[in-house]
């Protein structure tokens, strides 16, 4: 059984305002492979900026 850890990543979601802060949790085996998936989930949400969805819950639906 894999033995992961968990990770919380901190972005500002222009929709809520510098104000309300959005933390994503990751699960993985190690800190390089949270950053790895960070990255995906970073990219994934400037998709969704692109596209004019919210943010916050494209991410949420990913996870």
């Amino acid at each position: 059984m894999r033995n992961l850890k968990k990770y919380g990543f901190y972005f500002e979601d222009p929709e809520c305002g510098p104000d309300v802060p959005c933390i994503i949790e990751v699960y993985a085996n190690s800190f390089d492979e949270a950053c790895r998936k960070r990255r995906d989930l970073l990219l994934l949400a400037d998709r969704a900026k692109e596209e004019g969805e919210p943010i916050y819950r494209k991410i949420k639906r990913y996870r």
